[in-house]
């Protein structure tokens, strides 16, 4: 089982309610709670009036209603004495409806008018405004209508959790407004919030109710549970360093707050496997559009305020300088500059495919580029010779002086044609420390450092079925069906690559997932490979990601000094690692991030 780390697990229950029989109203909480618990929550949430009924209308506060839901209050207290959980359920108190909170069978507090009222001894977990602490998070419970939620801010913003139980009736179109209301709050303050409607078993006259859940988290939906159903239960596991990285205000909390208990079984939570992509899957394509229109933006204004009018682009035929060459064409396009004044370089080495070489050729011709072609072989080994190094050492000398000398020749074409170097290398290659210091690593103005390796395919992909680049389909699906590799080692003797990257560093889908999860929300490493773990259960092997991820944190901290010089770029993406993004020291240590990796189990 995969044990998360400061998640807290909440359940939301909409039990069915008999007006005015608070007896009855116990009886199905009890069952709701109980079922909610299966799932070991730290919270379990019921709706507002849920031990009498929202439509009991004034009768809900005469003497004899008032007693036997008090009495149906002890029942389910007496009922959940050996629950872990905190328990929110609607009670009426003192004659006003209230959100009661128990555990244990005691009663902490009930909530009124935005206030606790204590009804214990043990109430030094509440705190002013409707919040209260469970472990060290903060949450802020409301008896309110969804749709006022924003009424609500100053106290959810110094809370990590907004509880919003209601007993709202049902109109058309009203449960998805309410959700959409929700969703919003959590990602413009940076929370999470569990909306817990009721109640089942209503009165149909004069309103009709329908209940429904939800947990949204920072703008994205955790469970949902709009459409009408008997006894809606939504489980959502809200994690802490999530929140914590987007929160826009600091939550009131103790300075030494209690730990969260772990939860087990697996987090109650999508878990995608590529979160640099927007969760609605009908926006993907539109985002993809939008960061490419977003490089090209960056490349063009760059242009434009130095006066340069030429792009010069290295061409090797893989994927990121094809999406380098795209996005420079339209750039030139943006500022009605002809195409030609992109200045395509394709530099043949000793590792060079017949594949990636015709590639390059085609589409270059196809954009309509300034073609060049200039051969590094004879040059790299005049230098190898002039350093004193046998040029049949296929080592890491050899590899980089052709990268070396590839960025030579780009800079000095740039020099001579009064054109910007447009960098290449993609942001999974800088976070990897996968380029060559002084090689590869340099570049006027690179269009592609907050790109991922995955996102860089699905935008070629992408841009292969646009009409934009429709005369250069079939030669971008032929590079998206290319190994990457660097191409700096001959071939074999069957002529084949002998350098595939993923072969060497693990897939670039586990390193861009671990990549956003440690630099967005500081994940410890254990944490990111309990995520990765579920998130792709179905493709590697634990062992593999594990492997994969220890690869990851040596590389990234060893290749800070690299990032440390980089290129300008434009912060387009969630992710920058330039110089003025992701910062810590360039001779920092690895040790303490595997080190928190190793007690973790496969």
């Amino acid at each position: 089982m995969i044990a998360v780390k400061n998640s807290l697990r909440i359940a939301a229950a909409v039990p069915s309610v008999t007006p005015l029989h608070p007896a009855e109203c116990a009886r199905a909480a009890i069952d709701a709670i109980e079922r909610a618990d299966a799932f070991s929550p730290h919270l379990i949430a019921l709706p507002l009036y849920a031990l009498c009924g929202a439509s009991s209308g004034a009768l809900a506060r005469s003497g004899a209603v008032l007693s036997a839901a008090a009495e149906a209050l002890r029942a389910v207290a007496a009922a959940t004495c050996a629950l872990d959980a905190f328990i929110l359920i609607g009670a009426p108190v003192s004659g006003d409806e209230a959100l009661v909170l128990l555990r244990g069978g005691q009663m902490i507090g009930a909530l009124r008018n935005g206030a606790w009222l204590p009804l214990g001894d043990d109430n030094d977990i509440l705190l002013p405004g409707g919040r209260f602490l469970i472990g060290g998070a903060v949450i802020c419970a409301e008896a309110c209508d969804p749709l006022v939620l924003p009424a609500f801010c100053e106290n959810a913003a110094k809370s990590d959790i907004l509880l919003c139980c209601s007993a709202v009736p049902a109109v058309a179109g009203g449960t998805a407004s309410r959700l959409r209301a929700a969703r919003t709050l959590t990602d413009a303050l940076g929370i999470g919030v569990m909306l817990c409607n009721g109640n089942e078993g209503e009165s149909t006259a004069p309103h009709l109710y329908r209940g429904f859940c939800a947990a949204y988290e920072c703008g994205e939906a955790l469970e949902e549970s709009p459409s009408p159903k008997a006894a809606p239960l939504t489980v959502a596991d809200f994690d802490l360093d999530v929140i914590g990285a987007r929160r826009y205000f600091p939550a009131e909390r103790p300075l030494s707050p209690a730990i969260l208990p772990q939860t087990e079984g697996g987090p109650c939570r999508p878990i995608r496997k590529n979160p640099f992509l927007p969760a609605d899957a009908d926006g993907q394509d539109d985002y993809l559009a939008e960061l490419f229109e977003l490089q090209a933006a960056s490349l063009a204004g760059r242009m434009r305020a130095t006066g340069i009018e030429r792009a010069v682009v290295g061409v090797s035929g893989g994927l990121d300088s094809t999406l380098a060459l795209l996005v420079s064409a339209a750039a030139l396009d943006s500022l009605g500059h002809p195409r030609d004044q992109l200045v395509a370089v394709t530099m043949p080495g000793f590792g060079t495919s017949d594949r990636t070489y015709y590639n390059a050729l085609t589409l270059m011709e196809i954009l309509g580029a300034d073609r060049r072609e200039v051969s590094i072989k004879a040059s790299v080994i005049q230098h190898l010779e002039d350093i004193g190094h046998d040029p049949s050492k296929k080592d890491v000398t050899f590899e980089n002086a052709q990268a070396r000398e590839r960025a030579q020749i780009l800079l000095d074409i740039g020099n001579q044609m009064g054109g910007l170097v447009v960098g290449t290398g993609d942001l999974s290659e800088a976070a990897l420390g996968w380029s060559t210091f002084g090689g590869d690593h340099i570049a006027s103005f690179n269009v592609n450092a907050c790109i991922p390796k995955t996102i860089v395919r699905l935008i070629v992909r992408h841009l292969a079925v646009s009409r934009a680049f429709a005369d250069a389909s079939d030669c971008l699906m032929d590079v998206l069906d290319t190994p990457v590799s660097p191409e700096l080692l001959p071939p074999d003797e069957s002529g084949e690559q002998r350098q595939h990257t993923e072969e060497i560093l693990g897939p670039y889908e586990l390193h861009d997932f671990f990549l956003y999860h440690f630099t967005v929300h500081r994940f410890a490493p254990s944490k990111i490979y309990a995520y990765a773990c579920v998130a792709f259960a179905d493709s590697y092997e634990p062992a593999e990601i594990r492997w994969t991820l220890e690869v990851f944190l040596k590389r990234f901290v060893a290749g800070q000094f690299k990032r440390s010089c980089a290129p300008d770029c434009a912060a387009i993406g969630p992710v920058s690692l330039s110089p003025t993004g992701f910062l810590f020291p360039s001779d920092a240590s690895a040790e303490t991030l595997l080190d928190e990796l190793v007690g973790t189990a496969d």
